[in-house]
């Protein structure tokens, strides 16, 4: 059982049908090149992401605070998903010094939040966690869905608690939360679950710390000094802000979401099978390439032998029950093979 469960992470199942999307999957829309690698591929890198890694580990820290559980389990959950991240993706060698250095971050960046969260929170009443929610659109037979993380109640307020790292937010980072497609869409999930709009986000971004462990120092002194900066420059690292939503501009965001799926399914709708996964089909936008970096999919979009570099990707995680319902499982492929596309018989 165990070598069936490790030869279907090596397999590839497209995604033919559109019967789901999040605001992960609208977002990705950008470059339509992307969106197939990505969603109807299922394609992510082997290669350790650090970036990513130390968001999956503070996000999960970040979650666990809005449940209202203590600093230890806390911290268990972060170290979790730390393990769980990086038995997916081993990490080369010339990485492991500053992986451990951002595991110490990550840990003293929750224990300052979690000091400053019960603050915030003071008074709030722990409405539900971890909720499911699923939203029918109008325009099309797609349904809208995603995970609420925690919502809270104040009097007779429902409240939204989020959190995300980023290394230089400014006054536009807080600006665009008014038509972000997640933020909105919680809200319309909440609006659905209590018959309430939230009235307040309370959005919390974490500045990675820029200090790093010197020379002559060990990983506990360094690990002192971190927390120490935190406390006194907590505002630096903290960045709290009360985000107002209006009853407007998430009706204006989920009709956003409404058209953008519309668009997307008509494709879906219009394409054959073998259509949808000829990559030609779906153009690339040729000045996200080199945005934030080389995109990771930049390999696979040369004309010829692009199949070479299928063993360097993994399936990624499929979430949810309606998600595994659009795989195409006759069409699996073999990303490990030389060959490219070796349907698995």
């Amino acid at each position: 059982m165990k070598n069936k469960e490790k030869k279907d992470l090596n397999l590839v199942i497209p995604s033919t049908k559109l019967l789901t999307v999040n605001s992960h999957k609208l977002s990705d829309t950008f470059c339509g090149r992307y969106y197939f690698w990505r969603w109807i591929m299922n394609l992510v890198p082997r290669s350790f992401n650090i970036n990513f890694w130390f968001g999956s580990t503070m996000h999960t820290g970040i979650e666990e605070v809005g449940h209202g559980k203590k600093l230890p389990k806390i911290v268990k959950a972060m170290t979790k998903t730390d393990k769980d991240f990086i038995k997916k993706n081993a990490v080369p060698v010339a990485l492991s010094q500053e992986v451990r250095v951002q595991r110490d971050i990550s840990k003293a960046l929750i224990k300052g939040y979690y000091k400053l969260a019960h603050e915030k929170m003071r008074g709030l009443k722990l409405g539900g966690t971890e909720i499911h929610f699923h939203s029918k659109l109008k325009n099309s037979s797609v349904v809208y869905e995603g995970t609420l993380d925690a919502w809270w109640k104040s009097c007779k307020r429902v409240i939204l608690v989020e959190g995300k790292t980023s290394k230089a937010p400014n006054n536009d980072y807080f600006r665009r939360l008014k038509f972000d497609k997640q933020i909105n869409g919680y809200a319309d999930a909440l609006y659905r679950l209590t018959g309430k709009y939230p009235r307040y986000c309370y959005y919390t971004v974490f500045r990675k710390p820029q200090i790093r462990q010197r020379k002559t120092e060990t990983p506990l002194q360094f690990y002192t000094r971190l927390q120490k900066d935190l406390i006194v420059r907590k505002d630096w690292y903290f960045i709290f802000y009360k985000h107002v939503f209006g009853k407007g501009s998430i009706k204006a965001v989920m009709n956003d979401i409404e058209w953008k799926t519309f668009d997307l399914a008509a494709k879906y709708d219009y394409l054959t099978k073998d259509q949808l996964l000829d990559k030609d089909n779906w153009p690339r936008e040729d000045t996200q390439c080199f945005n934030y970096g080389t995109c990771p999919y930049f390999c696979l979009c040369r004309k010829q032998r692009s199949s070479l570099y299928y063993r360097f990707f993994q399936m990624r995680d499929i979430r949810y029950p309606l998600e595994k319902k659009e795989l195409d499982k006759s069409r699996a492929y073999d990303v490990k093979s030389k060959r490219g596309r070796k349907p698995v018989r």
